[in-house]
């Protein structure tokens, strides 16, 4: 499984809580490349909102 999968598969468990889906967020940023890094900010904004963005 790649990093940009597991990501996805942590931030939607870790949904419940705004901080810690930031902070997980802001984690898995720094060791995706920059394509990688695009699809997962589009992947947050249309699972969980276009107002994640403004958070993280």
């Amino acid at each position: 499984m790649d990093i940009l999968t597991y990501s996805k598969i942590i931030l939607e468990k870790v949904s419940f809580d705004e901080g810690l889906l930031v902070k997980e967020y802001k984690k898995f940023c720094a060791q995706l490349a920059e394509p990688e890094k695009a699809d997962l900010d589009e992947w947050c904004i249309s699972t969980f909102g276009q107002k994640f963005i403004s958070r993280a």
